[in-house]
């Protein structure tokens, strides 16, 4: 979760007072100026995780063997495999973060301007929600015709055969098979998503008068 500091600036100008939104990103530093006339930071906080630098989890989800040491949520990490102590449980905790994601994409309302990019990342959670929980299943059932049944406008069968073959026959290692069956409905489901609608965001950006500063941290 991104850590977001809020500050006041004022502007010697005579204008209203602008203030600031200080994002805590792994290498990074984004910052969020605006004008809490019109906008408020409490709406912009929940609404600067829509943006491209921020975006956290939305853009890249969870998948079943993350695991964060220290993390309340999880349980004692392990190997992190399928065969971990606690492996269930934290898959488990790592759906249900994909699946508050989508509820809060789905019930929220967003000025719009964002519509086209609440529309990407519901996509991109729905997606990995949807790969996720095969393999979950598949973990707990050793039933491998999940992967060979379709899923909104996929069919696996069509689009990853030799990927369904692999997972079906066990072609390999289980490891590789399913590897092999998880990128390919990936990357078919992502290329049906798009990439993410930045002028989407940049005229939200405009419409509040919001100024964005994005800079990578020095090495």
């Amino acid at each position: 979760m991104i850590g977001i500091a809020l500050l006041a600036m004022l502007l010697s100008t005579g204008q209203s007072a602008r203030q600031e939104l200080r994002i805590q990103l792994p290498a990074a530093s984004y910052v969020v100026r605006f004008d809490p006339a019109k906008i408020s930071a409490e709406r912009l906080r929940g609404l600067v995780e829509l943006s491209p630098y921020a975006g956290d989890n939305f853009e890249v989800p969870e998948w079943l063997e993350l695991c964060v040491e220290g993390d309340p949520e999880y349980k004692p990490c392990g190997t992190r495999a399928p065969g971990a102590k606690y492996f269930y449980d934290n898959a488990e905790v790592n759906l249900r973060k994909i699946a508050r994601r989508i509820k809060w994409l789905e019930t929220t309302r967003f000025p719009e301007e964002l519509v086209p990019v609440v529309k990407h990342f519901l996509g991109v959670q729905r997606l990995s929600l949807e790969i996720q929980t095969r393999r979950l299943n598949y973990f707990r059932t050793g039933d491998a015709r999940l992967f060979a049944t379709p899923f909104s406008d996929f069919d696996p069968r069509q689009e990853c055969r030799t990927e369904v073959d692999g997972v079906l026959r066990l072609v390999g290692s289980r490891e590789d098979a399913l590897r092999e069956w998880s990128n390919c409905a990936n990357s078919i489901g992502r290329d049906k998503i798009g990439r993410y609608p930045k002028d989407a965001w940049e005229g939200f950006l405009r419409r509040y008068d919001i100024q964005e500063e994005y800079r990578e941290d020095d090495d």
